[in-house]
């Protein structure tokens, strides 16, 4: 259930698993990251974490994401910032003339933040896929909870059509059914 590395967009609302987006990346940070991860082998994915105020709080100590050396050093420090996310996927992009980036992007599955290696600036974190444990078939015995956890995280990775669709901006363009195909799932 682990990704190495992922980029982190910390903005002021939340997002929940089966949304879809266009962002329109206008901030000079996040649309250099973007730029790297649409440079990046496809599917392109990046996280999303809940920061109050977006960037304005990006460099407040408050709501640091941990350090990975903090979490070698086995240290704790009180932080208000959020640690379970959401993993996004961008399907398809366009840069505008004037350098700004808008971005299909749909949200997959929820995660942790296990550690973080860069904070600004943008953040990249490794993190940990966090399955709706309803879902996990086991006893309560800790090898098995964490089986069950590493199979539902793979069933998780494998969507389904009704869940996830590869969407692009030629479909919308191109399409006749009335209904653009950037609107949210049914």
């Amino acid at each position: 259930g682990r990704m190495i590395p992922l980029f982190m967009k910390r903005c002021p609302c939340g997002v929940f698993s089966g949304y879809q987006n266009v962002l329109n990346c206008h901030v000079p940070h996040y649309t250099h990251m973007f730029q790297r991860i649409v440079r990046g082998p496809q599917p392109w994915f990046f996280g999303h974490i809940y920061l109050p105020d977006g960037s304005e709080y990006i460099d407040n100590e408050e709501y640091r994401l941990p350090d990975q050396s903090e979490n070698h050093r086995n240290e704790t420090r009180a932080t208000k910032a959020t640690l379970i996310g959401t993993l996004m996927r961008v399907t398809d992009y366009q840069q505008l003339e004037d350098g700004r980036l808008t971005l299909i992007v749909q949200a997959l599955e929820r995660f942790e933040i296990l550690e973080v290696m860069q904070h600004v600036p943008s953040a990249i974190a490794n993190i940990r896929l966090q399955p709706d444990m309803k879902a996990c078939r086991h006893d309560n015995d800790n090898d098995d909870i964490d089986n069950s956890r590493r199979a539902t995280v793979q069933e998780n990775m494998e969507w389904r059509d009704w869940e996830f669709r590869s969407t692009s901006w030629n479909d919308d363009t191109n399409s006749t059914a009335g209904v653009s195909t950037l609107v949210n799932y049914d």
